[in-house]
């Protein structure tokens, strides 16, 4: 593994465990990652389902979108009432905000999970402002 391979799984690594503490989970929590096949969604799941995510595990309480666009649209329509959508990338190359009304009507937050860890040392590469 080279240097540059090496790098990049530190950040990486650091990058996962920083969106968690933004949007921490619980054993209670349904999680939807999009994205799963990139760095940090490898960090953050164990890929291998064959059911829809409600069919499988009830409502969605947690999205994890690094990919936005359409698929970030649908994956926000999966949240349950109170759920928290947390952006950290847009793989689409297209994003998905929230409209804020239906974020209030159906009591869900979301959040661009990279804009904290701008403040860290080092900050981060992205200046994509929050939802």
């Amino acid at each position: 593994m080279s240097g540059a391979e090496r790098a990049t799984m530190i950040v990486t690594g650091t990058t996962t465990m920083g969106i968690l503490e933004v949007a921490p989970i619980s054993s209670g929590d349904v999680v939807l990652v999009m994205s799963a096949a990139g760095g940090i969604g490898r960090l953050l799941v164990q890929p291998g389902w064959d059911k829809p995510v409600e069919e499988r595990f009830g409502p969605v309480t947690v999205v994890y979108d690094g990919v936005g666009g359409d698929r970030g649209r649908a994956a926000f329509g999966l949240l349950d009432t109170g759920g928290r959508h947390i952006v950290y990338g847009s793989a689409s190359r297209q994003d998905f905000t929230p409209d804020p009304g239906a974020l209030a009507a159906r009591e869900v937050t979301s959040t661009y999970a990279l804009a904290p860890l701008k403040s860290w040392p080092g900050g981060c590469a992205s200046s994509r402002p929050g939802p």
